[in-house]
């Protein structure tokens, strides 16, 4: 069984960002490496992540982020066009 944070959300009016963390299931459970999709409201409610570490990670992940598809775009824009196809009857 899947547990629920395993699942794509349904939901998509709020964002929600694939997390590679230590998840424990109860307080004395030493806990898991996992991946989880997690709301904003559900990182600010885990123990011992602070706004500014989750701002922080955001900031980097958008950087990263434009800067893959700045690079794979200009990359794009620096090809060669493909030659045209002819036809031949």
């Amino acid at each position: 069984m899947l547990h629920a944070g395993r699942c794509i959300p349904a939901e998509q009016s709020k964002p929600s960002y694939l997390v590679l963390g230590v998840f424990k299931t109860s307080a004395d459970h030493p806990g898991f490496p996992d991946k989880r999709w997690l709301t904003l409201s559900e990182l600010k409610a885990a123990e011992g992540v602070q706004i500014a570490d989750i701002k922080s990670k955001l900031a980097e992940y958008e950087a990263a982020s434009k800067a893959a598809a700045d690079l794979e775009l200009d990359a794009e824009l620096d090809a060669p066009a493909p030659a045209a196809a002819t036809a031949t009857a």
